[in-house]
């Protein structure tokens, strides 16, 4: 169903909030309504990315904004979109494809041993919606709101459900944590069913039409409402299954790519094997974007597993960890311009492979060498030897892990990021792409647990053993802590203590500095103990582990002992008439206050009266310590 919504009714929307929020009774009647679920989307950061029930994501088949570009960055609210204040967009279509050969057949099969078989995608796809029952499509598909995008918040779990928390379709596969309760990636989340046996579902030459592979796939898309380099990503996991009548062999999945950043006549496309990515770029400023338009891509965090044997070796899968295997990286890496892509489905298969249309060999261009890998140049450093896009243009790409033999029965999990990086130019926007993707890798890597910020380490005042700190309005100073979001901010909280306990505690909060100077004197002849604490923008911290503490100087303890007694008097005498050491530092013995550089009779005086006759205390006078506290 296509329509488009004029600007009024678009504003009327634009009153459901647009991040952790619920949908409104109006925008959950018409998702139960679509069933091929066109209206549901991802919003919680900086991006905005449509998802369907039907292969298809970041594109608005229902053309629901007005346009059916399907990944808009930077995502600046629903009413600049309706306002038409942003509109700005990357991706005007993504999909899931697969496709394999058959090795054998099981009862129901329609195809033959040695068949390619293959589901597309592309703007329509061939995908059904709903799960597979007993190995077929199930009956009215298109008519069962239990078959449509399921939308969970992070603010409406259990303590206060949404509809689609409340309907969680467990009996279809939707994921449960260890009690039965829908399980929640993210602080938003989609999640779906479809599958390629619903013949009524294919739609073009391109894939083969009537014969599906028989795969069920899950697929859940997740986004975090952070800043930093959380704000630029949206993940997504497809649970394969092969619930279909056949074996398969050289089987790929791939991810396909219609990405329009702003103007789509001025796109370059590469990728960088060794991360598994693939992205577009601008050839330079851009119509919509100006002079720093954005670049975007997938990566492909986790493929099929596959066995090496080795015991060094780790791959994860399905929550797990798998000792002797690996995770298949991006297997290739393709592309053309609008309109020549595939036609026929051995055209489809050919690309999936890494093959031309035509089935030859992708050649470098300056190795003259076969590779499966277009445009693995380093656009930002403009290395003559390498492999570049040179003809901007409206773009296509498709990526794919494979081949993989997939027998019935078979399942797999692929796991994928769709990332923005936005930098001062076109070049700089794709050196940021690498930085977040490299952060993300990081977050797969750690079960997507945010890494905290590493610890400060504190500097001084040191931990003195006892031996007074002479400042009374000293600088606090701390080794800075670092974040691997590298995008992230981080802000120090600074605790001075009266105990070790941290119970009366003097707090300096939301220094981006990794230094503080008080402004209030500290106390004399006082024990503190101090720490600081890093904080990133995903609220995650770190505390040092190290607690200094220390005693401030007291006039007249000239032995540093924290009181002033007959001890001090003795090193006094023994200075002045014995030859002993001089006190440290000098004015800690200028107890008469008079400011003098000598130490004299006057000071040994004062300090005999108060410790014998209680006399007045050491008198504090003007000693350098004394004058910065003024």
């Amino acid at each position: 169903m296509k329509r488009k919504i004029t600007a009024a009714c678009l504003i009327l929307l634009l009153a459901v909030p647009a991040l952790a929020a619920r949908p409104d009774q109006d925008e959950l009647d018409q998702r139960l309504t679509a069933i091929i679920d066109f209206t549901t989307w991802i919003d919680v950061n900086k991006i905005l990315m449509f998802v369907t029930n039907k292969g298809s994501f970041a594109y608005d088949n229902g053309v629901y904004f007005g346009k059916a570009d399907g990944l808009y960055f930077p995502y600046s609210g629903l009413e600049d979109i309706g306002t038409g204040a942003n509109t700005l967009s990357v991706i005007y279509g993504g999909s899931i494809w697969a496709a394999a050969t058959v090795a054998a057949t099981h009862d129901g099969a329609i195809a033959e041993v040695g068949d390619t078989l293959v589901t597309s995608g592309q703007h329509d796809t061939d995908w059904g919606v709903g799960p597979l029952i007993d190995g077929a499509a199930p009956p009215n598909a298109v008519s069962n709101p239990a078959y449509r995008v399921y939308k969970l918040y992070v603010d409406s779990l259990a303590h206060n459900p949404n509809q689609d928390y409340l309907d969680w379709p467990v009996e279809d596969g939707a994921p449960v944590d260890e009690n039965g309760d829908p399980l929640m990636i993210g602080d938003q989340m989609c999640w779906s069913v479809y599958n390629d046996l619903d013949v009524t579902a294919h739609v073009g030459a391109r894939g083969t039409i009537g014969k599906g592979l028989g795969l069920e796939v899950r697929q859940t898309a997740w986004a975090y409402a952070r800043e930093g380099a959380l704000a630029n990503i949206v993940f997504m996991k497809f649970q394969i299954y092969n619930e279909g009548p056949y074996d398969l062999s050289n089987m790929f999945v791939s991810l396909w790519a219609d990405p329009d950043l702003g103007d789509a006549s001025d796109d370059f496309v590469g990728c960088d094997s060794a991360r598994s990515l693939g992205y577009c770029y601008n050839e330079g400023a851009d119509a919509d974007y100006g002079p720093n338009p954005p670049a975007v891509g997938y990566d492909v965090f986790q493929g099929p597993l596959v066995h090496t044997g080795n015991d060094a070796d780790t791959a994860l899968m399905w929550g797990a960890t798998h000792v002797g295997y690996q995770n298949m990286p991006m297997s290739s890496f393709g592309t053309y311009r609008n309109p020549w892509g595939p036609v026929t489905p051995e055209d489809s298969y050919r690309f999936m492979n890494g093959y031309l249309k035509d089935g030859s060999d992708l050649i470098h261009p300056v190795t003259g060498e076969k590779t499966k890998f277009f445009g693995t140049g380093d656009p930002v450093t403009g290395d003559p030897s390498g492999f570049y896009d040179n003809n901007s243009s409206d773009r296509r790409y498709m990526q794919s892990v494979g081949p993989i033999d997939f027998a019935q029965g078979d399942s797999t999990e692929i796991v994928v990021a769709i990332i923005c990086g936005h930098g001062a130019n076109h070049l700089a926007s794709i050196t940021e792409l690498r930085a977040i993707d490299d952060f993300a890798q990081e977050l797969y890597d750690n079960n997507f647990q945010p890494y905290p910020p590493t610890a400060p380490i504190p500097d001084y005042p040191p931990d003195t053993g006892g031996m007074p700190v002479f400042e009374m309005l000293p600088t606090f100073l701390w080794g800075g802590s670092t974040d691997p979001n590298p995008r992230d901010t981080i802000r120090y909280k600074l605790e001075i203590a009266l105990d070790p306990n941290f119970t009366h505690v003097n707090t300096i909060d939301s220094l981006d500095t990794n230094w503080h100077q008080v402004t209030d004197s500290l106390l004399f002849n006082t024990h503190y103990w101090w720490r600081v604490t890093a904080f990133d923008n995903t609220g995650l911290s770190a505390r040092s582990l190290a607690e200094p503490d220390f005693w401030t100087w007291t006039l007249g303890d000239i032995d540093h002992n924290h009181q002033v007694d007959a001890a001090d008097l003795v090193f006094l005498v023994d200075f002045m008439f014995g030859g002993g050491p001089e006190p440290y530092p000098m004015f800690v013995a200028d107890i008469n206050g008079d400011c003098s550089d000598a130490i004299d009779i006057s000071d040994l005086m004062h300090i005999v009266y108060y410790v014998f006759r209680d006399g007045p205390p050491p008198r504090v006078g003007c000693s350098p310590a004394v004058r910065s506290t003024e």
